[in-house]
């Protein structure tokens, strides 16, 4: 059995980026906060990123849209925290994408964008 790349993709951001945090977030017994918030929409879309692809569900045509909208979202919440680190004024924006649960402190913003682009990349490539 073969794993195409845009499935490798999303077994990887599913794994590493949502079961190991979110291990990390009920061994500690976080409660409702931005590591938990996090930690469920990497799981998430991790998760549908993976179901989407699914040739049984409507042969596999959503995958195409979902890593379109999820690649924006993601680049975008990126971008915006990079360049907040470099000093750009973005605080109501960064304001309202950690108010959704995302984190943009430290390396996550490169994280995001990374997701983010590889996603648009699949989304918006010529190959399925």
């Amino acid at each position: 059995m073969s794993v195409s790349h845009r499935s490798s993709h999303y077994w990887f951001w599913f794994l590493i980026f949502g079961v190991i945090p979110l291990l990390e977030v009920l061994r500690h017994g976080y409660g409702a906060n931005p590591q938990t918030y996090e930690a469920f929409w990497l799981l998430g879309t991790g998760l549908v990123g993976l179901l989407v692809a699914n040739k049984n569900l409507n042969d596999g045509q959503l995958a195409k849209p979902y890593d379109v909208l999820v690649g924006l979202v993601f680049t975008f919440a990126g971008l915006i925290g990079i360049a907040g680190d470099l000093g750009a004024q973005t605080s109501s924006i960064r304001t309202t994408i950690e108010h959704i649960g995302l984190s943009l402190d430290g390396l996550y913003p490169l994280v995001y964008a990374f997701l983010g682009l590889k996603s648009l990349h699949h989304g918006l490539g010529r190959k399925g």
